[in-house]
């Protein structure tokens, strides 16, 4: 008569547990890295799936998405309507002339004109005239100037070259920002320790290692670490409503005309405010 060990079937039990758990894991992964593709979308109306690798001033570099491991392409810019990026960005490309100087730097003068280059035009810097500052406009937390995807620095120079004192509030949200996302780092590298050694874990002692690390990870990485991110955020949105209220009030503001009109004694100068 067979006879079968208790224990050899709780480890069999505890064993496939722990491939099921990496193969839920590993499908996860692979999910969240599938649809983590950038859209890139030509003139000629073609929309290509692919992994942006390097954003130049006049091309971009890719490869494809269904080819991960394969050749990298390159794509002039001006060949290039509109590109979608994973995190949600989405960056339109105009038909402006390409810069003279191609330094990168915080302002460069574009020729003659009054128009000033921020940043690097292509990644996340864009024209702008000290004589007419235009508001900055806000999509899913992503800023656009005239049109342009612009990156949080490139927003911190149009705010500052407009309200120092603005600037100041800006970069302070904008390094709380950089906080949430460091100790987000940390609790995630945590809670994927935790995670590995749970997953091998054959004695008590590493299964409550593991429990700590990821109790730690957690804490660190929701309580802590998405409040401090998300009120930095709110806090360079609401700067950036503020400075949109100074430049469309600044625009709004009437000028002062002198023409010629009717007086009550006669004809005389009108002014206009």
């Amino acid at each position: 008569m067979k006879t079968f060990s208790t224990t050899s079937c709780s480890r069999g039990r505890s064993m496939l547990s722990k491939v099921c758990f990496i193969i839920v894991l590993m499908s996860v992964f692979f999910s969240l890295e599938a649809s983590a593709q950038d859209r890139i979308i030509t003139k000629d109306a073609k929309d290509i799936s692919a992994y942006i690798t390097e954003v130049n001033i006049d091309d971009i570099k890719y490869r494809r998405a269904d080819n991960q491991d394969g050749p990298v392409y390159t794509l002039p810019k001006s060949e290039i309507s509109t590109i979608i990026y994973a995190n949600g960005a989405v960056e339109v490309f105009n038909d402006e002339p390409a810069p003279d100087s191609r330094q990168s730097g915080s302002m460069q003068n574009q020729g003659n004109s009054r128009n000033q280059i921020i940043g690097i035009l292509g990644a996340g810097g864009c024209y702008f005239d000290p004589d007419n500052p235009m508001p900055i406009t806000r999509a899913n937390n992503n800023y656009f100037y005239n049109g342009a995807a612009i990156n949080a620095t490139t927003a911190e120079l149009i705010i500052s070259s407009y309200d120092p004192s603005l600037s100041d509030g800006f970069k302070s949200a904008k390094s709380r920002m950089t906080a949430g996302n460091v100790l987000a780092g940390i609790g995630g590298g945590l809670i994927g320790g935790g995670l590995g050694t749970l997953i091998w874990a054959d004695t008590e002692t590493e299964v409550i290692a593991a429990s700590v690390l990821i109790g730690l990870g957690t804490i660190i990485g929701l309580p802590i670490a998405m409040p401090i991110f998300y009120s930095g955020q709110r806090e360079c949105n609401s700067i950036v409503d503020r400075y949109n209220s100074h430049v469309q009030g600044y625009a709004r503001k009437p000028s002062c005309e002198i023409n010629f009109g009717a007086a009550p004694h006669g004809i005389g100068l009108t002014m206009a405010f």
